[in-house]
């Protein structure tokens, strides 16, 4: 366009708002209809005749407008990304910092089993990236550390929110195996210095780490005989079954009868060669002698 407001011959593209020619003559800032010509074929463009002279001030009124749009559609987005803030800062002023302190029973599994209602509800509006800023942000300096170097090289943004929840329960579990809590749940007493509430607490608590509902029958069968075996006789069998009680879910009483027939035997066996071996070095050293 040259200084003095005539338009050398253009196209221009309409907004699909306007209706008219009319309409569109007054947007791009000329005096009649008789100086644009739509463009055939191309839906929405128009041509400027040329040496159409355009109005500055409708020049500089469109010019204003159009700022007007841009400057709204970025405060809008502002909007949605204070409003995704705000409700960030309130969940997160909701939930108390993560401390892994295992020999207080403070894991991640009980730290997230507190706050899972609110992340799968309550943030279930955010996208999966803010879930995951939402978690960083409640490990403590500690953990928060411990975490990063144990995904090295990778970043926590590479992650989805519930991968990083599984890598968190992983690195904060409890050190103690299944057995063992299971066995610790079994051995459960009052003590003295302990009021009957107290009391109903450490074994409610320790029936919970017992999870009842992940044993079955011949589970529990298994958990009895073993936790039986106190004989210092018995301590091969134990670790073997300990070991298949831990690491096994279709463990029953029968296979244990036939793993611990089935190492005796090899005990029996492995005793049988050593006398075997003992008696030929015997008669080997008796011949050398009468020599």
């Amino acid at each position: 366009m040259s200084n003095n407001g005539v338009v050398p011959g253009v196209w221009v593209i309409v907004n699909s708002e306007l209706k008219s020619e009319e309409s569109i003559a007054r947007w791009v800032g000329i005096g009649s209809t008789d100086r644009l010509m739509k463009v055939s074929g191309d839906q929405g463009a128009y041509s400027i005749l040329e040496g159409t002279r355009v109005t500055p001030d409708v020049r500089a009124h469109r010019l204003i407008t159009q700022l007007s749009h841009q400057i709204s559609a970025t405060q809008l987005g502002l909007k949605e990304i204070s409003r995704d803030d705000v409700a960030l800062n309130a969940l997160a002023n909701n939930i108390n910092e993560f401390r892994y302190a295992p020999e207080e029973g403070c894991t991640f599994d009980s730290w997230y089993a507190r706050y899972s209602e609110l992340f799968d509800q309550d943030a279930k509006k955010l996208d999966d990236s803010a879930k995951v800023r939402l978690l960083m942000r409640k490990l403590n300096p500690a953990a928060h550390e411990r975490y990063t170097i144990f995904i090295l090289p990778k970043q926590s943004n590479e992650f989805t929110f519930s991968e990083i929840v599984e890598k968190l329960k992983l690195l904060f579990g409890s050190p103690v195996s299944i057995f063992h809590r299971r066995y610790q749940c079994l051995q459960t007493v009052k003590d003295d210095t302990e009021d009957i509430v107290a009391y109903s607490c450490k074994a409610n608590r320790a029936c919970v780490d017992f999870k009842i509902a992940e044993l079955s029958e011949e589970q529990f069968k298994s958990l009895i005989f073993l936790c039986g075996l106190k004989s210092s006789k018995d301590s091969d069998i134990r670790m073997r079954l300990i070991t298949k009680l831990n690491e096994s879910s279709d463990i029953t009483l029968t296979k244990i009868l036939e793993d611990c027939r089935s190492l005796m035997n090899l005990k029996n066996d492995n005793v049988l060669v050593e006398k075997q071996s003992s008696s030929s070095v015997h008669a080997s050293t008796c011949k050398y002698n009468n020599k």
